[in-house]
Order: structure tokens, then C-alpha cells, then sequence
């Protein structure tokens, strides 16, 4: 089997998140000290994109076929540079030259970002898999923007946490944590469905401990 249960499940819960949340809700519950006319100016800029999981199959080879056998509406596989880059940064050459692939699946006109690293059976990579499915450091909810917020990052106490451009997807991100230390992003690409922007970072800071599971699971 290519991707394990427990990862199945987790790809479950995410699109079952992102059927059942809309851009409101996904606000009210990273910043639950905004105000209703706060979070409703904030939600004129932004716009609930979509929930993303990192999973570790034994091989990125038919990994689309397995997401549509589950019953998944798969787009095209890519690689992704920054969560890569990311990983890179926090288990050095245990990572080494594996590649990130990144696949989004269709949910309810929105949808669930999925981050494949490959783990073959009885590899190093075991460990990272284990640490990551514990610590969720690549889970998030994200929005694709407009434009940014004004004093974004002061009225929601955002901390950035890095991020950069996927030339592939043509898409810039720019991570953030709240201050209960969940992870989102800010999606900023040139294609005028997900919104356009210029906003972009290169930095990385170490993750500040256990993320908080975007999905409540």
C-alpha cells in the first residue's frame, strides 16, 4: 500500500474540515480575541484556501492514482520547494536529496493541500515521518489574499514563520503561528483565482514546539 491508514485518515479529516468550515469560522478559530466587525473586515481581504497535511507514502510513484482510488478529485503532482527546504533545515542530511512532492485534492470548491515525502520501508526516514505525524509542523489552514490586512500581523498577534516562492505552482507563501502556536498561511500567487500579491520571505525560524492540529484531531 502506498500511503499508510493512519495517513488516510489524516487526509479524511482534513477535507472533512475544509467541507465544514468557511472563512469566518477558520478566523474565528485562530483568533478567537478578534471581534465579529474585526474578523469580518479582516475575511474582505482573505479567503479560506485550504487545510494542509504532510503524509509519507513508501513511493511517490502513483500516489495520484491511490488519492483517486480513495475517492479524491487530484490535481497535479509538483514538487514543493519550500516545505522541502523546511524539512531540510530541521533533520539536515537525513532528509538529503529526497524529494517533497505537493498535490491539492478538490473539497467543496476549496481544498486539502497534501505534502508527500517519501518514506521506503526500514529507511531513516522513518524516524522524520514519526516526529513529523507527532508534531505536525507542516499542518495548516491557509487563505489566499488579495492584498494583505492592514497592521495585519498587529491586530492578530501573527508571528511570521517563514516561507518563499514555488515557481512551479507560481505561488508565494508566507507562513505565520498565532499565539496559541497554529500554523497558517498567507497564499499570493498570480493566477487571479487564488488572489495576487508580492509579499514573500526566505526565513525560516526554528518551529516553536508542538504545532497546534489545524483540524482539532
Amino acid at each position: 500500500m502506498n500511503l499508510t491508514e493512519a495517513d488516510v485518515l489524516r487526509i479524511k479529516r482534513a477535507a472533512a474540515y475544509v467541507e465544514t468550515h468557511d472563512t469566518d469560522q477558520v478566523l474565528a478559530e485562530l483568533f478567537p480575541d478578534l471581534t465579529e466587525t474585526e474578523r469580518t473586515d479582516i475575511s474582505s481581504h482573505l479567503a479560506f484556501d485550504h487545510t494542509a497535511v504532510l503524509v509519507f507514502p513508501d513511493t511517490l510513484e502513483g500516489l495520484r492514482e491511490e488519492l483517486d482510488r480513495l475517492g479524491f478529485e487530484p490535481g497535479a503532482v509538483n514538487p514543493s520547494v519550500v516545505v522541502r527546504g523546511r524539512l531540510a533545515r530541521r533533520y539536515g542530511s537525513t532528509v538529503a536529496e529526497s524529494p517533497v512532492a505537493i498535490v491539492h485534492l478538490g473539497v467543496a470548491g476549496r481544498s486539502v493541500e497534501i505534502f508527500a515525502l517519501p518514506v521506503p520501508p526500514d529507511s531513516p526516514l522513518e524516524a522524520v515521518a514519526a516526529d513529523e505525524r507527532e508534531s505536525e509542523h507542516e499542518a495548516h489552514h491557509a487563505f489566499a489574499a488579495t492584498e494583505a490586512p492592514v497592521r495585519f500581523e498587529e491586530r492578530t498577534g501573527a508571528v511570521p514563520d517563514g516561507g518563499g516562492y514555488n515557481a512551479h505552482e507560481r505561488v508565494t507563501v508566507r507562513y505565520f503561528r498565532t499565539r496559541s502556536n497554529a500554523r497558517f498561511e498567507l497564499r499570493l500567487s498570480g493566477d487571479a483565482a487564488r488572489g495576487a500579491g508580492n509579499c514573500a520571505t526566505s526565513h525560516t525560524p526554528p518551529a516553536p514546539g508542538r504545532a497546534q492540529n489545524p483540524y482539532g484531531a
